[in-house]
């Protein structure tokens, strides 16, 4: 079943193809399902919730994303 991205009210959550909520709005970002892993993110009132893992994350490829963090000099 294929999974769809919904922006509404500032948050980003899934549906199915019925229009069915799979996971609702709650993400400050999110991308597409691929392969059953999403890259989301988590904020309020602009702070991360929780440990900030990485400062930037493409799309899952075959269970893996390629992520990035800055190197401080």
């Amino acid at each position: 079943m294929n999974r769809k991205i919904i922006h509404g009210n500032k948050k980003f959550g899934f549906i199915d193809d019925t229009g069915s909520y799979v996971i609702k709005p709650l993400y400050s970002d999110a991308r597409d399902i691929l392969n059953g892993f999403a890259v989301i993110a988590l904020k309020k009132k602009g702070e991360f919730i929780g440990k900030k893992i990485f400062d930037r994350a493409s799309n899952f490829l075959e269970r893996f994303a390629r992520v990035q963090e800055k190197i401080a000099c």
